[in-house]
């Protein structure tokens, strides 16, 4: 009789406890992340450690490690650790069909915690690496037949907020936003690279609008904009996540994650670790962006493979948070992101900035300094040695301007694991391209956009320049110089004749070579008497611009610079050029207008230098409009 009391005693606490967390969350769907700190917990429910497609699995079966005891372990410890704190359940696409009991009981028993604490319940397609295995159509698919399965096993009504992807494609995050109205979404892990079955480095690591162009990009204008918050998988540190794969015998995945903090640091080493970066986040980050984020993930299959102490960790942990940053909010990760987006209808005025000194603590380094710059034009990472008062050299600037695109859907068989957006200087260093170089050797183009965002960054740079004690070239510099001071050549294109075949090969000859890249010069082969060279198409012509169009994608795949000589041969002036075969010049005119707005008004017809030849025209043409 006592036994059973208790017991009613455990249940009924258990649900009262529920009920105020489910209070709790209709007062968060009116949450405002200005101002505030936030830490969301996603766990995942599976059969197989990477179910990367709905009939092929990678790695071992988890099903006997996934039993109600173990997802009641796990909640529980949430609940000690930071009550009223809610999580995110995603399960996979054969962890949703299993009949099995453990997992039909695992089902009704989330669905509860749902009702109790307001939890979320999700999908995640591909055991994270969605994209790399299946094609964007099946995902598609698998999105779609997945939530109705959630809708239908929760009932009255029920609809997530999110997804927890791991990757998703810039199409699956479309379709996810336009076609079944989510709007947030789990969609990078950021920095990944060389590293379990797939890479996706090259994106920024608080939420943003993702471009239609590529994932990783942030979204540039309404054209390529995709209306789903794109957010980051799990908080990692800064110093560890420059590294590629395990690049020095360290982890570049090491953060909050509890595999690589707790597991292989062990508990003391690994709480210390944890706790710094999320430090970081909630006073360093918190000051310098208006709000702090955390996020993390604990997969269910590591409640019973992992030593029991390190569940408890995860208990020890959130006390820690709950106790140094009382203001803290543990909400889901639909909730956050919607919040979010409430408050960011577009990607206007991103401006993240972080800056973190080493732990010490696994490949973290206790003397250098990383400052991260993210916005809607780039990301850009500087890294010092502050124990020696080093100035600091550029190790990654990821452009947004530039055009992006994602690799296509993979084959059967052939997965594609590289999703990553690297163009300029990319903090993994697996290019020559990629070796750190002082700002003041980027490009004067380059400099200037960084000057739009931050011109105390150029100030600094341009007063260490001047210093004669500062040896700004070093010797790994010349023996591998950035890539705008290598040489160029100029790209004879003889008589316009070119195959697409042997553009490629010259081009990677370039790189190969160490060449920043070509000036594309059509020009004609005077000296050929045995007319050996046969004349090509017409410059500027059908077959001539595909051919631009071809080497322009090739530059962008190889981090190639391309120019090209405005002209054909040796036409481009000279008195015997008349003004209506001479170079021309495209002149314009705006009006800028706020919108949403009707508007209805002739554009001003643009200005033409005195000294353009065709100004007489342009000025008959004006008063013509007038």
């Amino acid at each position: 009789m006592i036994k059973r009391s208790l017991i009613s005693l455990i249940l009924v606490t258990a649900v009262c406890g529920g009920a105020l967390a489910a209070s709790e969350s209709t007062a968060e769907r009116h949450l405002t992340v200005k101002g505030g700190r936030f830490l969301t917990l996603n766990t995942v429910i599976r059969v197989n450690q990477i179910e990367a497609a709905r009939h092929l699995d990678e790695g071992d079966d988890e099903s006997a490690l996934h039993t109600p005891e173990a997802v009641a372990a796990f909640r529980d410890a949430v609940s000690r650790g930071f009550p009223g704190a809610q999580v995110t359940w995603a399960f996979s696409w054969l962890a949703l069909h299993d009949e099995r009991p453990n997992y039909a009981a695992i089902r009704k028993q989330v669905v509860g915690y749902h009702k109790a604490y307001g939890d979320e319940i999700t999908f995640i397609p591909g055991g994270y690496f969605a994209p790399m295995y299946s094609s964007r159509a099946q995902v598609n698919k698998d999105i779609q037949e997945a939530l109705q399965i959630i809708r239908d096993m929760v009932g009255n009504g029920y609809k997530p907020k999110s997804l927890v992807a791991g990757f998703l494609s810039a199409e699956n995050l479309r379709y996810l936003a336009e076609e079944e109205g989510i709007h947030v979404c789990q969609g990078t892990i950021w920095s990944q690279y060389g590293i379990d079955n797939g890479d996706g480095d090259g994106s920024i690591s608080y939420p943003y609008y993702p471009s239609r162009e590529h994932a990783c990009k942030p979204a540039q204008g309404r054209a390529d904009f995709i209306d789903c918050v794109n957010l980051d998988g799990w908080t990692c540190d800064f110093l560890c996540a420059r590294r590629f794969g395990f690049e020095g015998g360290f982890n570049s995945r090491l953060g909050v994650g509890p595999i690589e903090s707790y597991r292989n640091l062990g508990v003391d080493k690994g709480m210390a670790e944890v706790m710094a970066v999320t430090a970081n986040h909630f006073d360093d980050a918190f000051k310098r962006n208006g709000f702090g984020w955390v996020t993390d993930c604990w997969e269910i299959s590591l409640v019973k493979s992992l030593q029991p102490e390190v569940l408890e960790c995860l208990t020890q942990w959130l006390q820690n948070v709950r106790e140094r940053w009382p203001d803290v909010r543990v909400v889901t990760q639909g909730e956050f992101g919607e919040a979010w987006r409430r408050e960011h209808p577009d990607n206007k005025g991103l401006d993240y900035r972080f800056v973190q000194r080493g732990t010490g603590i696994g490949g973290s380094e206790p003397n250098l300094e990383i400052r991260w710059f993210m916005n809607t034009d780039f990301r850009l990472a500087i890294l010092r040695d502050w124990k020696k008062e080093e100035p600091g050299k550029v190790i990654d600037f990821t452009r947004y301007d530039l055009p992006a695109r994602e690799p296509s859907d993979p084959s059967p068989g052939k997965p594609s694991r590289n999703w990553s957006l690297i163009n300029r200087i990319n903090q993994k260093h697996r290019r020559p391209e990629d070796t750190p170089v002082p700002l003041s050797v980027l490009t004067e183009d380059e400099q200037s956009m960084i000057r739009k965002h931050y011109p105390e960054l150029l100030a600094s740079a341009q007063m260490t320049h001047a210093c004669p004690q500062q040896d700004l070239l070093n010797k790994g510099d010349f023996a591998n110089p950035p890539m705008s001071v290598r040489p160029g050549a100029f790209w004879s294109w003889l008589n316009g004749t070119v195959s697409l075949e042997r553009l490629t090969y010259e081009m990677e000859e370039m790189k190969d070579k160490g060449m920043q890249g070509a000036e594309i010069w059509d020009v004609k082969a005077n000296r050929d008497p045995d007319k050996k060279i046969p004349a090509g198409p017409p410059f500027l012509g059908e077959e001539s611009l595909r051919a631009i169009s071809h080497v322009i994608k090739q530059a962008d795949r190889l981090g190639l610079r391309l120019g090209m000589v405005a002209a054909s041969g040796w036409n481009a002036g000279g008195t015997w050029i008349t003004p209506p075969d001479a170079g021309m010049r495209l002149f314009h005119s705006e009006i800028t207008v706020e919108g949403p707005v009707a508007f209805s008004q002739a554009l001003p017809f643009p200005e033409v230098p005195a000294e353009c030849p065709t100004r007489p025209a342009a000025e008959q043409r004006r008063s013509a409009l007038q």
